[in-house]
Order: C-alpha cells, then structure tokens, then sequence
C-alpha cells in the first residue's frame, strides 16, 4: 500500500465538510487504496473489499454506492467509463507527488475537440476543483 501525505487543508475543506460522516471515511480510506494517479476501479464489491478488508459485515455494496454518489455530489471524486467497458473512479486534484510513471487504471476520456496543451484552457470535464482549498499553495510551487 503507497504511502500518501494528506495536507492539512482537508480539515477545513467545505467539500470535505459537506460529506457525512460515513461518506467522509469512505474518502479517506479510499485514499489509502488508489494509485499514485489517485484512480482506483469503481466497483463497489472491490471498493468495499480494498478500504475495509477488516469489516466486510459492517459494510454492504449499497453503502459503497451511496458514499460514492455523496463524494461525487460533493465534487470530490468523478466516476467514468473508460474504453474497456469498466468504471473507475478519480479522486480530483488528487496531487501526490507522482512515483509511478502510468496510472494501473484507465484515464478518462476527454470529449474536447481541443486539449488544454493546445488552447491553455481546460474544458469544463477535464478541470479539476481545488478539494484542500490551496490554490495559493500551487500558484507558490509554479514561481519557485
């Protein structure tokens, strides 16, 4: 299991906040379980198998599905379809630093005629909200 640093700013986050209290440990421990990339499948047999090995009585699949619409509701995790027929899941603005070099999991596929390499715009569905509230942190990290 990777290590992962959770930055303080999840503490007062108004997505994180807007969860309920089972949703809000589901997004934590999902954290645990996800590539460097932050995407990990989105089935919720396997989600609830990988995030809580150790208390599959105490969580059924309709939980899984239930905190994953409320992390999605709260703009805190998007939901996919990738080009195998399976779904995944992404944490947004995930931003580990990166050990790997490829996701294990498929990316989504962006229906932009246009990336943001070319027009130095993001479309609506490939941009990703802030979750820790630390834009000034990134805009810092770019002038160093």
């Amino acid at each position: 299991m990777p290590t992962r640093m959770l930055r303080e700013g999840i503490l007062t986050s108004e997505r994180v906040a807007s969860l309920t209290w089972p949703e809000e440990v589901f997004y934590r421990r999902l954290m645990s379980v996800v590539d460097d990339f932050g995407r990990y499948y989105a089935t919720p047999m396997l989600l609830r198998a990988a995030c809580y090995p150790m208390q599959l009585n105490k969580v059924s699949d309709p939980d899984i599905e239930k905190w994953i619409a409320g992390c999605v509701t709260a703009a805190l995790v998007r939901v996919y379809p990738a080009k195998d027929g399976k779904r995944y899941l992404e944490l947004l603005d995930f931003r580990q630093q990166v050990r790997a070099k490829a996701s294990k999991f498929p990316y989504m596929q962006c229906t932009c005629a246009a990336d943001a390499k070319q027009t130095g715009i993001r479309c609506e569905a490939c941009a990703h909200l802030d979750v820790f509230g630390d834009e000034d942190e990134d805009e810092d990290d770019k002038r160093r």
